[in-house]
């Protein structure tokens, strides 16, 4: 398993096999989804998460550098939720998700990833800007991509739903 990120509490790693069971309790919590684009409103098998561990980790090997990554506690190894950068639906456009168990929100973590990832993004694969989606009502996504310096753009039409498109450019590129 691969280390891509550390913050300050956290470790972001490439997805292994046995963690299709934490995302599987994760991705079946309606509280967490209730606000998720793409699998708002659908329960996932354990089978549907073994094969979304396999995918990731074929986008891996296709993608260097992106993808979604298992977040954990730094101090014991804790399975948090996931998080990274991925191209949106086939396009060149990079794309910031991120998704962490309830007992883990209000405490900052999202901020500190997403800053994360967004250093990485423009430091390590010289991106030129990253995008990310939030539902219209979803109030606290709406703060924390304000937070980490995400501006937003027009309405757009993402994964089949409407959301409010968010944009970050490398300082640079601005």
């Amino acid at each position: 398993m691969q280390r891509i990120l550390e913050t300050e509490r956290l470790l972001l790693r490439e997805f292994i096999e046995e963690d299709a069971e934490e995302l599987f309790v994760l991705e079946n919590d309606p509280e967490v989804t209730r606000h998720a684009i793409s699998t708002s409103g659908l329960e996932l098998s354990f089978s549907d998460c073994e094969k979304a561990v396999k995918r990731q980790r074929q986008y891996y090997k296709k993608h260097p550098g992106l993808g979604i990554w298992v977040v954990v506690l730094k101090e014991n190894g804790e399975f948090v939720g996931w998080a990274g950068l991925k191209h949106v639906d086939h396009s060149k456009e990079i794309e910031m998700s991120m998704r962490f168990q309830k007992t883990y929100w209000n405490q900052g973590f999202a901020a500190e990833v997403g800053a994360a990832l967004i250093r990485y993004g423009f430091e390590v694969l010289d991106l030129k800007r990253i995008v990310a989606a939030s539902r219209p009502e979803h109030g606290a996504s709406k703060r924390f991509l304000e937070k980490i310096g995400m501006h937003l753009t027009d309405p757009r039409l993402f994964y089949e739903a409407d959301v409010h498109s968010y944009v970050i450019e490398r300082p640079s590129e601005q």
